[in-house]
Parts: C-alpha cells; structure tokens; sequence
C-alpha cells in the first residue's frame, strides 16, 4: 500500500512540473533502511561512475546522455549547477542540480570516484570511490555545491565499520560493531535530513575503506538490529572504558534507560594503550586557555565524580602577575563531558586523577639564610589551629615590608587517566577482548547495553 501511494505522489508532482527526490528513478525509497551522507566536494570535481548508471536533471526530471567522468561545478552569477562530460566542450546548467543514480540499486558492480572529496576529519581532499546514488545540488545564495551520497543502510556500513574498528579484529566484534552502528546510523537518520561523514555521525569514506571482514560481518548480521521495550536504541560507542563504562546522565546529562554504567574488565587489552594514560599540561597554557593571556593556574580541584569515576565538576582557580585571581568551575553548559576539552588540550576522556610535580620554593629564615618548602600539597597553619593545603603557583607570604610572591620551580599539572571517548555503551576494545575469549556479537551487545533485546527487523 505504501508503495502504492508513493507512485501516486510522484505522478502527481512530475505532472505539476516538480520532482522530488523520494519519487524520482532510482531513490532513496528504493534501498533497504536509506542513508543519506553529505560530502564535502572541492569546489570543481569529478564523478565517475562504473557499472549502470543515469544522469537526471533535477530542474526537469530528463536524462541527460553523457560519456566518461563528469565535471561538475558551481555558477556563481546564476546560481546553477553546471555539468559537462568527457566529451563535451560546454556544460549543461540545472538549477536544481544532478542525481547520478544507479539503475540497479545495490549492485556490487555499480560505483562512483569522486576525484576530490574532504577526506573525513581533515581539511584536505582526496579521491574515494562510493557505493549507490550521487546528487550534486546548490543551496544558493553563492554557496557553492552540496554532494550526497544515498545508499541502503549495509552498503553505508560497509564503508563505517572498518574505519570505526579493524577490519583485522575477530569476527564476533566487528558483528557487535556492525549491529551498534547500524542502530546508530538508523536512529541519526530518523532524526536527520543526512548524516555526515565525520565523527559528527559515524567515519565513512565509501567503498574505498572497506575490508573484507568487516563486509562479511555487515553482510551477516544483515537487519539485525538492538531493541529496548521495543524501540531502536542509539547505540552509543566509544575506544576505551578505562575499565568502567558510565550512565548517561554522567556525561551528557540525559538519562538513557539502556546506557547504564558496567563494569568493564575486557577493556584492560595488551593491545590497549588508552586504557591507562598521562597526559601533562603547563599551569601557563591552562590559565592562557581558561582566563586569557597573562593568567596561570593556582590551583585545579575535581569537585565531584560519577561512580564510576567520571569527573563531574572541576574548578580552575587562576592568577595573573598583579596577583588577581579568578576561579571558574567546568561544566559551565552541557554535560560533564564537555570537562575534557575545558582546559585548552583536549583529554582522552573525564575519567582522570589529577597530580602536581614536587614544587618547592626557598624562604627566608628569620635568623638568616633559606631553606626549602614543598609546595605540592604542603600545609600552611592558620589561626585557630585550621590549615589549608597548597597546590598553588603562587604563594604570598608577609615580610617586613608587606607581601611578597615567591614561585615554584614546577609549572607543570599531570593528567592520570583511563579510556578513551565518552565512556558510554560499547567499548570497542572490550569487544575486542571478548571475541578473543570466545564471547558472541549478542554476548558483546548484552554486556554493554542495558536490558536490550537483539533481532531482526
């Protein structure tokens, strides 16, 4: 029936002069689960298609005959996209663009190279070759040209799952890997006109990254899918739990009933060097970062931490030459998560332990010459028998003549951490060591995600 009424929609508008692209050749409806990705062409390039396809002219629906690669670009003066073929001297304009679409969709044989597409996460362009259907179009107002990339749901994977895990790891995790992006990429696609080709969304860089065993494991776990009370879950995934993964709420503030913190031993892997880490910064460039220029940290202090040792609140107090401070408490919107890039260098996830270098500064005796104070954690001794510990950059102390600055030898803060991402639902390490110790896709997905259920759709 829906099918029905979709034929009956795209008759209606081809004969009202408009067509769309749901209703158009070979679209989107046409593919199982469809996915459409935005690109990021150059301002002039090429797409050359291999295997059965057709060029269709947005602004009337025709098909235009062409041979070899096509060259498209972007009129500025008119706001058109134009076209021309290898063997042609002139370009055809269309001002709603071109859709170089598969005749067979999903066919092995079908493919189209883009000779300059932004490589995923860079700024700087490269050649990769696609599975499924090409549209080029303009949003006008002299913005250039859009390139999409419209495919079924497992075509699409075959180019994210080896990019988002190796293709060389066992089988069983690359299958956790498929069915969690596979969930991921349907519930952003539910909720978006397309995805990207970044982090943003999941990697994807088409058919040029693809493994083989990672196709098989797509091609295995074909429309299976994870289900909580009956509902897709976005199946959030990250490379290292550090050994506990977190609720959601501990990161980014929304609680999700099937994203619960587990404890996680499989993410201790050899191959793991994320699963513990350091990281130093100096208390300059922090300041730099957190208050402007001329201010260092005095002190850094986590506030509050989830369970599972997730850092919730932190507080940056600084100092500038004149002696001011200033002191900021992170988050200061969003989620917790947002802590990790706070600080100027972004770290590799929340869930750290913070030490200060041995700092030490020479005071003057009353009887004569110095000695030595440890600044790191020292303590000073106040009235009414209180004290205060020092992790601090910057010490006043009152001389004869008023107070002076006296400063530490280190200006270094470390970093002592575990994991690497977000922390919440798979650990793609942890997948990893559990297929090598013999547990199955579902084992995998069951561990990580809360009260899911796993089947076909």
């Amino acid at each position: 029936m829906k099918a029905i009424y979709q034929s009956l929609f795209a008759v209606l508008f081809i004969v009202s002069g408009f067509i769309l692209f749901e209703t158009n050749g070979a679209d989107a409806a046409e593919y199982r689960d469809p996915i459409n990705v935005r690109l990021v062409p150059d301002d002039t390039f090429t797409l050359t298609p291999a295997g059965s396809y057709r060029l269709v002219n947005l602004g009337n629906g025709q098909s235009v005959s062409y041979s070899g690669p096509l060259q498209f670009r972007y009129a500025n003066s008119s706001g058109q996209v134009g076209v021309r073929d290898a063997r042609s001297d002139s370009y055809i304009y269309s001002s709603r663009g071109f859709r170089l679409e598969e005749r067979s969709p999903g066919s092995s044989s079908n493919d189209v190279t883009v000779n300059r597409v932004r490589a995923a996460g860079s700024s700087s362009y490269t050649q990769n070759t696609y599975r499924g259907t090409m549209e080029v179009t303009s949003p006008g107002s002299h913005r250039g040209l859009r390139l999409h990339n419209i495919l079924g749901i497992d075509d699409y994977l075959k180019g994210v799952v080896p990019r988002e895990m190796s293709g060389g790891w066992p089988l069983e995790a690359l299958k956790a890997q498929s069915v969690a992006a596979r969930n991921y990429a349907k519930s952003n696609m539910n909720s978006n006109d397309f995805l990207v080709d970044t982090t943003v969304h999941q990697v994807y860089v088409g058919k040029t990254g693809e493994h083989p065993n990672s196709n098989r494991a797509v091609d295995e776990t074909r429309g299976i899918y994870a289900t909580h009370n009956g509902s897709l879950i976005t199946a959030f995934y990250h490379s290292s739990s550090g050994g506990y993964t977190d609720d959601s709420e501990n990161v980014w503030l929304t609680t999700v009933p099937y994203i619960r913190a587990v404890e996680d031993p499989y993410d201790n892997n050899p191959g793991n060097s994320r699963h513990t880490w350091t990281t130093t910064m100096t208390r300059s460039d922090i300041g730099a970062h957190v208050f402007g220029n001329g201010w260092t940290v005095s002190n850094l202090e986590v506030n509050e931490r989830s369970e599972a040792g997730r850092v919730q609140k932190l507080t940056v107090v600084g100092v500038n030459n004149n002696g001011q401070t200033r002191t900021k408490t992170f988050p200061e919107r969003g989620g917790p998560d947002s802590i990790r890039s706070a600080l100027g260098q972004s770290l590799n996830s929340t869930k750290f332990d913070i030490r200060f270098p041995d700092q030490d500064a020479q005071v003057r005796l009353p009887g004569g010459g110095t000695t030595s104070i440890d600044l790191n954690g020292a303590s000073m001794a106040l009235p009414n028998n209180e004290q205060i510990n020092l992790h601090t950059n910057h010490l006043s102390v009152r001389t004869a003549n008023g107070s002076q600055t006296i400063q530490p030898s280190g200006g270094t803060i470390t970093f002592e951490g575990g994991g690497w991402g977000h922390g919440l639902g798979m650990s793609q390490w942890g997948a990893l060591t559990m297929a090598q110790q013999g547990y199955s896709y579902e084992d995998i997905l069951h561990h990580y995600y809360t009260n899911i259920r796993i089947e076909r759709r």
